[in-house]
């Protein structure tokens, strides 16, 4: 790819719970050059759906004819607390990197609560979406792409560790900080899912997943479809980091299901074997050379197991959240569903082999 200077600035100003939208207002005139002198009258704010961590904000003058591609912009306001689950420095080294790579839209800088970047045109898919085949094959694709760059940042897996944090933020049985919530946090057994993922990780070892750059969310409302270009592009990239190829392709499956969730659409063996296809097609960069079956077999049974981690990070995650997090969004039932679904889906997935 070919890379240009990429540039952002730090603009210490923080945007008021109170008096959100004048702030929201300020942002945009301080980073963006053709919005210097929009009045207020003419930036329109439209909250966006589908952020369970950040709140994210479409901010535009539709006084003005854009000369840039990278307007209208999105300003995302950080979660309260969300450190504790965000590297935000990390984010910030990965979301210029992506702008440098085209891999995201241009990123104008940070704020003392969030920050802002260009809005990436396209509609996000629902989670409907992403069994279809015409969509899998852009995000098989795109994934391929993600997976194929290099990223100034530690070349080591960030699953486990990134688990281990959060499981030991996790409060001890009867502490839960809200009492009435208690009985249904002991309900998600917390000693004994620390004592699963320490196993797990023990056992996804041997299957020696390749290490790669990964997105790490990719959730449906991440995904942006552009009809005209019949391509797909990721945005947000809070969670990316170097991980287990397994991992990134296992944690999309689950995320057929929703935040229902409904695990009666995770794909059938079917669909996913059509989508790692598209895959290896995209690694290779040989589209219209068919992958071998066993090479198609061999990422089938890394992200179907690494499925089961994905269970484990985002229920942990859940925990965290549930404590922090001001959105109205029932995270520890999200935490209990995941569980849940672990352990549904654990001895099935587990005995998978190349026989299967």
């Amino acid at each position: 790819m070919i890379r240009s200077k990429s540039s952002y600035e730090v603009f210490h100003y923080t945007v008021l719970k109170e008096n959100t939208e004048q702030g929201l207002r300020e942002i945009a005139r301080h980073f963006v050059p053709e919005y210097r002198n929009s009045s207020d009258q003419d930036l329109s704010i439209v909250r966006l759906n589908g952020g369970i961590t950040n709140i994210l904000y479409l901010v535009e003058d539709k006084s003005i004819e854009p000369k840039s591609k990278y307007l209208p912009v999105v300003i995302r306001l950080y979660g309260y607390k969300s450190e504790e689950i965000i590297d935000r420095k990390n984010e910030l080294v990965v979301q210029t990197e992506a702008d440098l790579n085209g891999l995201g839209a241009k990123f104008y800088g940070l704020f003392d609560n969030g920050c802002i970047y260009g809005f990436v045109p396209g509609n996000p898919l629902e989670h409907e979406d992403l069994s279809k085949e015409k969509y899998q094959t852009n995000i098989a694709r795109e994934i391929a792409e993600w997976h194929s760059i290099e990223m100034p940042t530690r070349k080591t897996p960030s699953l486990w560790n990134t688990i281990k944090k959060w499981a030991a933020l996790a409060p001890p049985i009867g502490q839960y900080p809200d009492s009435n919530k208690n009985d249904y946090y002991t309900k998600l057994n917390v000693p004994l899912m620390i004592e699963e993922y320490k196993a797990l990780e023990q056992t996804l070892a041997k299957l020696n997943s390749p290490i790669v750059f990964c997105h790490n969310d990719l959730l449906s409302r991440n995904i942006i479809v552009d009809s005209t270009q019949d391509k797909a592009s990721f945005i947000d990239f809070e969670y990316a980091n170097y991980n287990f190829r397994g991992y990134e392709i296992g944690n999309h499956f689950n995320e057929y299901a929703g935040f229902g969730p409904d695990y009666s659409l995770y794909p059938t063996q079917e669909q996913q074997r059509y989508f790692l296809s598209e895959y290896l097609k995209g690694i290779h960069n040989l589209h219209d050379v068919e992958p071998s079956e066993q090479e198609i077999t061999k990422i089938y049974i890394e992200a179907n197991q690494f499925s089961l981690a994905s269970h484990l990070y985002w229920g942990f995650w859940s925990i965290v959240q549930a404590m922090n997090s001001e959105i109205n969004f029932d995270y520890l039932e999200y935490g209990k569903a995941r569980f849940d679904r672990y352990w549904e889906t654990k001895e099935q997935f587990l005995s998978l082999n190349n026989n299967n």
